[in-house]
């Protein structure tokens, strides 16, 4: 997973939250970066960074419904977003659903 996207400005509250979650996930500590990114997004529903690292958190905790849920909220937002696609693939390949897996796969692909 990339770092958050900061754009290049002095980085938001939400942002420098998003980089210690980010670190967070990456030590292992898979419960406080979700919940770093719940609440991230209780005050931003749409920030990209926090649906993605959200929805990969959900995914790894087994959380399926809300892995799917954010994956494709983001996948909607940033259709051409291959990360974000193949993320909502394999999460949708493991909660059983393969033909939508497969249609989010091939758009990461395009």
């Amino acid at each position: 997973m990339r770092p958050p996207d900061g754009g290049g400005a002095k980085p938001s509250r939400g942002v420098k939250l998003l980089g210690e979650a980010l670190a967070l996930l990456r030590a292992g500590q898979v419960a406080k970066a979700g919940e770093i990114c719940d609440a991230v997004l209780a005050f931003d529903p749409g920030q990209p960074d926090a649906l993605h690292m959200g929805g990969i958190v959900a995914l790894q905790t087994g959380r399926l419904d809300k892995a799917i849920e954010r994956l494709g909220k983001l996948a909607r937002l940033q259709p051409q977003n291959a990360w974000a696609l193949t993320d909502l693939g394999l999460a949708l390949q493991t909660a059983g659903r393969l033909g939508e897996a497969e249609q989010a796969l091939v758009s990461a692909l395009k």
